[in-house]
């Protein structure tokens, strides 16, 4: 697993947010280092996850084709 951006999150909204929380794009890597599944977790400074307490999984690559959850429509 690689942290492919991290930035300070000024949201604090998020359930067990503390200032220093970081958001953060991971990505995990085959034995080649080729991105096989891309994730987001909120972590605070003490290394405890914020938010659900989990990572979020976004994308994952599988034969040949990535794979991610849609996000819901809004019904404006």
């Amino acid at each position: 697993m690689v942290v492919k951006k991290t930035r300070i999150t000024q949201m604090t909204y998020i359930k067990n947010w503390v200032p220093g929380t970081e958001s953060q794009e991971l990505h995990f890597l085959d034995s080649d280092d080729n991105v096989v599944a891309k994730a987001h977790r909120f972590l605070r400074p003490d290394g405890k996850l914020a938010a659900s307490g989990m990572v979020d999984p976004k994308r994952v690559f599988s034969e040949g084709k990535w794979y991610g959850l849609e996000s819901p429509a809004s019904d404006a």
